[in-house]
């Protein structure tokens, strides 16, 4: 019994042993285990914080591009209302110079009428003051004529007037050779 006594001993020994090497393994496989957990952790926790930076920083950009577009939409809005009473004012405006350039046609329509109808007017004016002028040439011509003869015959009266005193200077001189030298 001796040796099964020594043999337990033994097995026992070498099972305390073996589950003390076991336990030691596992421990250290454990740590091993969990550094390697830990450093993972650490990594991972590093990594999340990161993306939570990374996502808070998105995040922000896109409700920053979301107040943008709200922006944009609101001046879109805006400038289509604009645009829409623009075009209103246009047409309108547009309407008025229509109808302001049809009055305005007509009114050139009917001042170019009444343009060429003096034009024809003036065209038979200018003819008759050119036939008053021609009258009027020919009237004066006369009148110089005829003063020209009032003129010599003004003279002429003079002239017998000289004549007729010469006479009565002669008759009442009783002189006969005075008659002789009035002709």
């Amino acid at each position: 019994m001796a040796i099964l006594k020594q043999d337990i001993n033994f097995n026992l020994i070498f099972l305390i042993g073996v589950t003390i090497a076991a336990t030691v393994l596992l421990t250290l496989y454990f740590v091993y285990s969990m550094s390697n957990v830990n450093v993972d952790y650490n990594t991972m926790e590093k990594d999340l914080k990161i993306t939570k930076a990374n996502l808070t920083l998105t995040t922000k950009n896109l409700n920053q591009c979301a107040n943008q577009q709200l922006n944009m939409s609101l001046e879109l809005n805006e400038s289509k209302k604009i645009e829409e009473k623009s075009r209103e004012e246009y047409n309108k405006i547009y309407e008025d110079t229509e109808i302001e350039l049809t009055k305005t046609q007509t009114g050139l329509k009917d001042t170019k009428d009444q343009l060429d109808k003096t034009l024809t007017e003036l065209k038979d004016t200018t003819n008759d003051l050119n036939a008053k002028k021609s009258e009027l040439s020919t009237a004066q011509n006369e009148i110089e004529s005829l003063e020209k003869k009032v003129n010599n015959l003004e003279e002429k009266e003079q002239e017998l007037e000289n004549l007729k005193d010469d006479m009565k200077s002669c008759k009442t001189n009783n002189d006969l050779e005075c008659y002789k030298g009035l002709t």
